[in-house]
């Protein structure tokens, strides 16, 4: 009842009965709960005061795409190189980086965005972002200030530049480029 499957089941047999094949009525399913309890949540973090701070600091409410672009085993090293950056210890203290003698606050940040030695990457990685994204979509990507840029290169869950197929398709490309990075920026 609380979902409204009986409704589902209704619609399926009445006009034209046709048993849906598992797959279908997983879905089907899936989303009605997911209907139902998005609408319970959406409607409780817009009423209860509780939620204020939560809504400010964390805007998009959604499972991490993260889990949809590394769900082989394939991708399991890369997985397991992302994880490790988002549960590092973030130091804010200016750094003098030995590769190019300037100061960042950021290590990531500055191997991703702004280190010489890792521009060779970067700008192989930007080219190849023509062929994945439209121009447009590609601008506004590149247009992120460098810590906005690395949030969404790592997957964090912030309101969708892209549309959420070209989302999972920038994380496809983005984990492999910050794998790539590190390993230059390391040795």
């Amino acid at each position: 009842m609380k979902y409204n499957l009986q409704g589902i089941i209704n619609n399926l047999l009445l006009p034209d009965p046709c048993i849906p094949s598992k797959r279908q009525w997983k879905t089907l399913v899936k989303h009605a709960i997911d209907n139902s309890e998005s609408g319970l949540c959406n409607q409780r973090m817009s009423t209860d005061s509780d939620f204020t701070f939560f809504r400010i600091l964390h805007p998009c409410i959604a499972p991490s795409i993260i889990y949809r672009v590394c769900n082989r085993s394939s991708a399991r090293s890369t997985i397991c190189t992302i994880v490790r950056l988002w549960a590092r210890h973030v130091s804010l203290e200016n750094e003098l980086c030995p590769h190019c003698n300037n100061t960042y606050q950021e290590q990531l940040v500055h191997a991703l965005c702004e280190c010489p030695v890792t521009s060779n990457v970067r700008s192989r990685f930007y080219e190849h972002l023509s062929n994945i994204l439209l121009p447009d979509e590609k601008h506004a990507l590149l247009e992120l200030e460098r810590v906005a840029l690395t949030l969404r290169l790592l997957g964090a869950p912030r309101k969708h530049l892209l549309d959420i197929g070209n989302e999972v398709l920038l994380l496809k490309n983005s984990f492999p480029y910050i794998v790539c990075c590190i390993q230059v920026y390391t040795n």
